[in-house]
């Protein structure tokens, strides 16, 4: 990853990173932190044991085995919900009228409170609705068996009926992948067919973990740069009783044994949809080409593992690298060997990843949600209309 990333930075592309923008974004963060202003945040739904849809638990509330091997079937289906249906709409910059598809989020229609819910929440809940119904998506053998009719009663809408989650062939794979390499594994490491045991090889490092992901389940947790490997790290990192938004999980030292990782410098960024959003807003993404602008505005998908979505990839990995990095720095907890490094991506990654999705995601240029968005003084986007109806980066990919 590091040559990767390294190649992006040093030459010189249509997209690129500022690094004045990300001083000025590392003085803003650096406020935000020393104020203990992230404690406003919402502690996101895997962080939160009460979170629930219609009296469900998405995830299991408490951190044993089950949600072990919950986690890993959940999130490798942590992907492309997006879709268009060809309905266009018209923005208005100036006196420029601008036409283009609409990105809509998949979700589903629930008969309780919310009625609705959409992308990573809704993926979680049709996940634990079927195995609260009696599919035991838990055990390795029947998730080798998982079928498209499964997939259909996974993720059907409980009001229409339907089944409208995109990439459901994918998703399919995904899970039998999972079966089988689950059963391969124990074979190989007489572990048992369960994910708590591939933790248990990993001894606590990371790098070994992602090792064992990508070789076990290569569709489900392969590239690019390891996105949704590096999410399962997070959602287990995150239930740990020490960090910042746990909010009451019971630990047992079992759980903390498998989740508490000691090569937290392999910590990076997890670049996906939320965070090139937030970085060409607030303009630590410098655009030199018009048309990957024009692009981003007109919502024009990008090519799967092509140039422009390894440039955002990687750019999105090297730019919050820099932030933790000049964040270290100025708060006086750089020890010159990375310790705290690691651990500030992870946190920076979900303060600009909340912002994108509760700020950025709905901003228009009218400066409506300006007033509240902590990081509109430095925004280029406030200050640019085309700049402010540019969307995320898309790609259908399996692999965020």
């Amino acid at each position: 990853m590091d040559r990767i990333v390294a190649r992006y930075e040093t030459d010189e592309g249509d997209l690129f990173v500022d690094k004045q923008k990300a001083e000025a974004l590392s003085c803003v963060l650096c406020g935000l932190l020393e104020t203990r202003a992230k404690t406003a945040l919402k502690p996101a739904f895997w962080q939160d044991p009460s979170f629930t849809v219609n009296g469900m638990h998405v995830i299991p509330p408490a951190n044993d085995d089950d949600t072990v091997q919950f986690l890993l079937i959940a999130v490798s289906q942590f992907f492309s919900y997006w879709y268009k249906d060809g309905e266009e709409e018209t923005a208005r910059v100036q006196q420029e009228e601008v036409r283009h598809e609409k990105v809509k989020n998949w979700g589903i229609g629930t008969p309780g409170e919310p009625d609705f819910i959409d992308d990573t929440i809704a993926a979680a809940y049709c996940l634990s609705r079927a195995w609260n119904s009696g599919m035991d998506l838990l055990d390795a053998q029947r998730l080798k068996s998982v079928s498209d009719e499964d997939i259909r009663l996974i993720y059907g809408d409980e009001k229409s009926g339907e089944t409208l989650i995109p990439m459901q062939e994918e998703r399919k794979k995904k899970l039998v992948e999972i079966g089988n390499g689950l059963v391969a594994f124990g074979r190989d490491n007489k572990r048992g067919q369960h994910f708590t045991g591939m933790l248990e090889a990993a001894r606590g490092s990371i790098g070994t973990l992602l090792g064992l992901l990508v070789r076990y389940f290569p569709f489900s947790y392969g590239d690019p740069f390891l996105k949704l490997g590096l999410l399962l790290v997070k959602f287990l990192w995150d239930r740990l009783p020490e960090q910042e938004h746990q909010t009451g999980f019971v630990c047992s030292a079992r759980y903390e044994s498998l989740a508490r990782f000691e090569d937290t410098y392999r910590f990076e960024a997890m670049a996906d949809y939320m965070l090139p959003l937030f970085f060409f807003r607030t303009g630590v993404f410098g655009i030199r080409d018009p048309v990957l602008l024009d692009s981003l505005v007109q919502n024009r998908e990008i090519r799967p593992d092509g140039e422009v979505e390894n440039r955002f990839r990687a750019l999105t990995i090297g730019a919050v690298r820099i932030l933790a990095d000049r964040t270290a720095a100025r708060l006086g907890i750089d020890d010159g060997r990375g310790t705290y490094r690691g651990g500030l991506r992870f946190l920076i990654d979900s303060l600009f990843w909340q912002n994108a999705l509760y700020n950025c995601k709905e901003h228009t240029y009218d400066g409506s949600v300006g007033d509240r968005c902590p990081y509109a003084d430095i925004c280029d986007a406030c200050r640019d209309a085309r700049l402010m109806l540019a969307g995320f980066p898309l790609v259908r990919t399996r692999c965020y």
